[in-house]
């Protein structure tokens, strides 16, 4: 995958090659002198898994080699799978035949997908294929939360909570955590949320959920420095993930809902999670007009004007609480409610450090990536947040609802 992409998207324990049968008794000999003597899978004639003293693997895919420039590697079964003729990518800046994208997503079938999975493969989609059905549950999500994205928040998440600290004030109090509650915070994050709600149920348990490893590999650190023992996490899609059935009196996410595939599926899903009668509390934006942060970024950068209605997965997808409240009767909640919550966001202390935050925002990249000339459009960006430094730091105008709803009493499972 990272040949085809031509970067490196996460660590990797292995790597995959394919090769010729005939040429398999050199290959192993060339392994074995480079200090992979270990045998760690013999599946043989469909593959050899072999690694040195460090823990490195190699797996190794024999092929007969077809007239088509590919090769068929033999099956368990008796059957044949067909690698079609390599195509170019790189590794660290060196050319390299690699296995197309169509054939990659084939490998990954017939098993329940990891996450690990189901990201690289959202990788792979940005390439142009249609994923099967097994990964299009929020692969591009997983892809940029597992990604660049991650990596974008765990760098700023101190500027990130102080960008939403009035916010998550208005969100706490309405979320107003039990100190017995079983606490479910779905698109955690850093853990923020997730610590904020662990120092209230000091008597229940509360567990975190994302996409990013990255992000969530910082929110358990956090958590185990502030000593907080009622809190865990884990790295799952909250839309398709089994969690036990009724476990939870509350699930709350702040900023974390709004980006689901199938967003019915979704909160179906985590309706089966809470006992029945339990509360949902949602912190999502109201519409990117009402959103100051937003609008002057996109104008800065030379967006469309008025913007493009937004549809899927968005930071905007439950602006509209007629929307919302469809959403969740559909899934089995009860009780909507919305509170308006209007406060400033900060992005930063000082002009540099708002724009270094503003270049890793999604929407940012995906502007300046249209442009053939950005410069221009960067100089305009740098005095936005310019005109917006009050002298105590960057801010922005912000709306947001709190969406509040129950789930009814007589769900079923």
């Amino acid at each position: 995958m990272d040949a085809l992409l031509g970067e490196t998207s996460r660590p990797h324990a292995d790597l995959d090659l394919v090769v010729s049968a005939d040429d398999l008794p050199a290959v192993r000999a060339a392994l074995a002198n480079a200090g992979f003597h270990r045998i760690l899978r013999d599946w043989l004639p469909t593959a050899l898994a072999v690694a040195d003293e460090t823990g490195r693997e190699v797996d190794l895919h024999p092929v007969a080699p077809t007239p088509d420039g590919g090769g068929d590697q033999r099956q368990p079964d008796g059957g044949t799978f067909h690698y079609p003729p390599p195509v170019a990518g790189t590794i660290g800046g060196r050319p390299v035949r690699c296995v197309d994208a169509r054939t990659q997503v084939l490998c990954h079938l017939g098993y329940e997908p990891t996450i690990k999975d189901r990201s690289d493969m959202g990788r792979l989609a940005r390439l142009g294929i249609t994923l099967p059905e097994p990964y299009r549950a929020n692969a591009g999500e997983a892809a940029e939360w597992d990604g660049p994205g991650g990596e974008h928040r765990v760098k700023f998440a101190d500027l990130i909570e102080a960008q939403l600290r009035r916010l998550n004030e208005r969100f706490l109090a309405v979320a107003a955590v039990g100190t017995r509650d079983r606490v479910l915070d779905t698109g955690c994050g850093t853990g923020q949320s997730t610590r904020d709600a662990a120092r209230a149920a000091v008597e229940g348990i509360v567990v975190g959920v994302d996409l990013s490893e990255a992000m969530l590999a910082l929110a358990r650190q956090l958590s185990a420095e502030q000593g907080l023992r009622n809190v865990s996490f884990l790295r799952a899609d909250a839309q398709t993930h089994e969690f036990p059935a009724a476990s939870f009196d509350l699930c709350v996410s702040r900023f974390g809902s709004m980006f689901f595939d199938d967003p019915v599926a979704a909160f179906t899903n985590i309706g089966r999670a809470l006992r029945p009668g339990a509360r949902l509390v949602l912190l999502v934006w109201q519409d990117r007009d009402h959103n100051e942060w937003s609008t002057a970024i996109r104008s800065a950068l030379g967006g469309p004007v008025p913007a493009p209605p937004l549809t899927g997965p968005n930071p905007f997808s439950l602006a509209d609480p007629v929307v919302a409240e469809g959403i969740l009767t559909e899934a089995g909640f009860v009780d909507f409610a919305t509170v308006d919550v209007r406060e400033p966001v900060f992005y930063g202390r000082n002009t540099e450090i708002a724009y270094d935050f503003a270049l890793g925002f999604p929407s940012t990249r995906d502007l300046l990536a249209g442009l053939d000339a950005p410069t221009t459009a960067l100089e305009r960006l740098r005095a936005t947040l310019a005109a917006h430094d009050t002298g105590d730091g960057v801010s922005f105008d912000s709306r947001a609802w709190v969406i509040t709803a129950r789930r009814a009493l007589d769900t079923q499972g």
